[in-house]
């Protein structure tokens, strides 16, 4: 006896890939967004092929969120428009860019007269 063979067309191929390779979002990652109008709908729209870590980290102004979300109404996500929109003003409130140029993160060290930030001190 032979095994069957399955015809498999390429979008068919596409899915199954998007499905294996990327983590299904689990009821733990929940408690990685913070709570608000959008999240549940974020969660089931976004988290079908994207990883928690992956929209997490992503960080965009409202246009590109808009672009971006625009995008992926254009893959066929799973989401109405008012969904969609829910998800844009949640995503534009939690994940903003920062858009602000030379932005210095690091904390001060305060000693001996002299502030230091980085590696740049000055006399204080």
């Amino acid at each position: 006896m032979t095994p069957a063979t399955v015809p498999v067309s390429w979008p068919m191929l596409g899915l199954l890939v998007c499905a294996v390779s990327f983590p299904q979002m689990t009821p733990a990652a929940e408690q990685d967004f913070p709570e608000g109008a959008g999240k549940s709908e974020l969660l089931k729209a976004c988290g079908a092929c994207h990883s928690t870590e992956r929209i997490r980290m992503a960080k965009h102004t409202r246009d590109e969120w808009t672009t971006t979300l625009s995008r992926m109404s254009d893959h066929g996500v799973d989401a109405t428009a008012d969904e969609m929109d829910l998800i844009l003003e949640y995503v534009v409130l939690n994940f903003p860019k920062d858009e602000r140029v030379g932005v210095n993160k690091a904390g001060s060290v305060e000693g001996r007269g002299r502030r230091c930030q980085t590696n740049r001190c000055r006399e204080g």
